[in-house]
C-alpha cells in the first residue's frame, strides 16, 4: 500500500505510509474530524428525479432501485444520497446519489485502521457540492458539515476493486496449492490431483486478470453516459459486450440522444437497433441504441 495523502480545506498537508507518520500529520491538523476519500474513478455519482413523496425517506426509495442505477448488485453497493432542487409544481424532487462497491469502502476502512485513522465518514470525488458518507449505516456517526475537515485520500483502492479482490483470492489459492503439492512429496496420485487443481486456479486467475485489464469497466461507461445524457433521459438497461454499448431507455428526444453519443469523444457509431415508440403513460420516446465505447 502507498499510504494516504492528507489535506485540509484543499491544501496538501503531506503523505503518510505508516501509523506514526499519519499521527504526526493529524496532530498538525489539530485533531480535526477525518474523512476518508476514495480515489478518483472508484465511485459513481448520479443525479436523478424522484416523486415528491420520496422526500421523507430518499435513501429507502433509492435503495429499492440501486441495482438499476449502478453496475453492481444491491447487496454489493455502498451508497448515500442528498436532496437537491425541489419542484413543487411538477411534484418532483432532485436527488444526488453517490455509490461505490462495498468492497472498496471496506478496503478503505481497513487501510485506515492500519494507519491509525478513526474516520467519521467515507466520501469520494464527485461533481456535487454535497458531502456524502459511504460508511455502512450501522457504523455511521454524526459529523460536522463545516468545510474544515481533514481528508485522507487512500491510494491502494483501485477502480476495478471487485476484480482485484477476486484475483487476489485466486492468487492466494494458487500459493496454498503450491505448498500442498510440495508437501505431498512422493504421493504421486495426490500430487497429480493437486497439480491439476493448481493449473485450473492459475488459468482462472489469468482469466480474471485479462478481464480486469481488457474489458471497459461498466462504472467508467456509466460515468461517461451521465456526463453525455441530459437529465430528461432515463436508462432502463445498459449492456457492454465486445466494446459495444447497448442502451435501452426513454427520452423526450431520442434522436438528440443518438447525436450526443455520436459527438462525444468516448463513443462512436451511435445507431438505433429498434424503431422508436412512444410510451402512452409518460409520453416519452422508448429507444434501443447501440454505440462503440472507446477503451
Amino acid at each position: 500500500a502507498d499510504g494516504a495523502a492528507v489535506t485540509r480545506e484543499g491544501v496538501l498537508l503531506g503523505r503518510a505510509a505508516d501509523a506514526a507518520a499519519m499521527a504526526h500529520l493529524l496532530g498538525a491538523a489539530r485533531r480535526q474530524p477525518v474523512v476518508l476519500r476514495l480515489p478518483a474513478g472508484t465511485a459513481l455519482w448520479r443525479r436523478i428525479s424522484l416523486p415528491l413523496a420520496a422526500e421523507a425517506n430518499p435513501r429507502q426509495v433509492v435503495g429499492f432501485d440501486i441495482d438499476r442505477l449502478t453496475p453492481w448488485p444491491a447487496e454489493a453497493v455502498a451508497f448515500d444520497c442528498r436532496l437537491g432542487r425541489r419542484d413543487a409544481a411538477a411534484k418532483r424532487i432532485e436527488v444526488e446519489v453517490l455509490a461505490a462497491p462495498a468492497a472498496a469502502v471496506a478496503a478503505a476502512l481497513e487501510h485506515a485502521a492500519r494507519l491509525g485513522i478513526d474516520p467519521v465518514a467515507v466520501d469520494a470525488d464527485s461533481p456535487s457540492a454535497h458531502r456524502f458518507d459511504l460508511t455502512p449505516p450501522r457504523r455511521r456517526r454524526r459529523w460536522s458539515r463545516r468545510p474544515r475537515v481533514v481528508v485522507a485520500v487512500l491510494v491502494p483502492v483501485a477502480l476495478a476493486v471487485v476484480f482485484a479482490i477476486a484475483l487476489a483470492q485466486r492468487t492466494d489459492t494458487a500459493r496454498r496449492l503450491e505448498a500442498e503439492v510440495a508437501a505431498a512429496g512422493g504421493h504421486a496420485e495426490a500430487a497429480g490431483r493437486l497439480r491439476d487443481r493448481l493449473e485450473q486456479v492459475r488459468q482462472q486467475a489469468a482469466f480474471l486478470h485479462q478481464r480486469k485489464t481488457a474489458r471497459p469497466p461498466m462504472v467508467v461507461a456509466l460515468d461517461r453516459l451521465s456526463q453525455v445524457l441530459g437529465d430528461e433521459t432515463w436508462l432502463t438497461q445498459v449492456e457492454i459486450a465486445g466494446g459495444e454499448l447497448q442502451l435501452w431507455g426513454y427520452s423526450p428526444n431520442a434522436a438528440a440522444v443518438a447525436r450526443a453519443l455520436e459527438e462525444a469523444e468516448d463513443f462512436t457509431r451511435a445507431e438505433f437497433r429498434a424503431p422508436l415508440t412512444q410510451d402512452p403513460q409518460n409520453g416519452l420516446e422508448r429507444f434501443h441504441l447501440a454505440a462503440g465505447f472507446r477503451r
